[in-house]
């Protein structure tokens, strides 16, 4: 079987599985059957960088090949990136990629912001990353994240997003919320793509390069915050719901507010 052709985050990622499974002295039928396949076309196809496989898929992959670095899934996300701007592009047409738009949607900051001074300095010392802010109701929360990104703005100026995730009692749909930061960035309704990991892909790429920071109020869960860890974002407020969010970055920090003044980070 001839090499694929390199070029491409689909051709790079089918690149790697043809050297992985080449490197493991298995055929495509072996391979596909040790990954409970139907078939081996499909395999072939993903190879040649002509489809992108599902993440099930990819996981596989990783499992039955032996690759433990993740490399597979980060190729793959790479790929989906770069599908979703070249979708984008071609609906532009002549019109070429969309211009750099500036986003300011943070809500207006409190003037006599007090009380938690000390945790709004270590929140903004901190190097960039995910930060979870969580507690009681009403203890500050969200004036706490939003504080912090307003004293942000100068390190990440091209743009300052605010999503309220409307808690656990009517959670906001991942696709919606990334469909309103898409047009944020000044994406035309016709120019969204319709999946979740395309319109992931595509913010990824039109955030490439910008320093941005983003504030998720009221989040429910982890399923939208995997989609938003980036590495276009240099920082990010995260304020949410300690219960739920689980372990969403690698280079997570969490701050719980606790009553009166007392917090504690780690």
């Amino acid at each position: 079987m001839a090499q694929p052709p390199i070029g491409g985050g689909a051709a790079e990622l089918g690149l790697a599985l043809y050297r992985l499974r080449l490197s493991r002295g298995l055929s495509l039928r072996v391979l596909a059957r040790r990954l409970g396949m139907a078939g081996h076309g499909g395999l072939a196809e993903y190879e040649k960088g002509r489809r992108i496989p599902p993440e099930d898929v990819v996981l596989a992959c990783e499992r039955v090949l032996g690759v433990r670095d993740g490399r597979l899934r980060q190729l793959r996300e790479r790929a989906l990136a770069e599908r979703a701007a070249d979708r984008v592009r071609d609906r532009q047409g002549a019109a070429g990629p969309a211009a750099a738009v500036p986003v300011a949607q943070l809500p207006a900051d409190i003037a006599d912001f007090a009380g938690r001074e000390a945790e709004a300095g270590e929140l903004c010392a901190l190097p960039g990353g995910i930060v979870v802010i969580s507690g009681k109701p009403g203890v500050g929360k969200t004036a706490l994240a939003v504080h912090v990104a307003h004293a942000l703005t100068a390190g990440y100026p091209d743009a300052q997003f605010y999503c309220d995730l409307y808690g656990v009692h009517d959670p906001a749909d991942p696709a919606d919320v990334l469909a309103r930061m898409l047009r944020a960035l000044g994406m035309a309704d016709s120019q969204l793509p319709p999946g979740l990991e395309d319109r992931a892909g595509l913010y990824r790429s039109l955030l490439h390069g910008r320093r941005a920071v983003l504030v998720l109020d009221n989040a429910a869960g982890e399923a939208l915050g995997r989609h938003r860890l980036a590495r276009t974002h240099e920082a990010e407020a995260n304020q949410a719901r300690a219960d739920r969010i689980g372990e969403i970055g690698r280079h997570e920090r969490r701050c719980r507010v606790y009553t009166g003044r007392s917090a504690q980070m780690r």
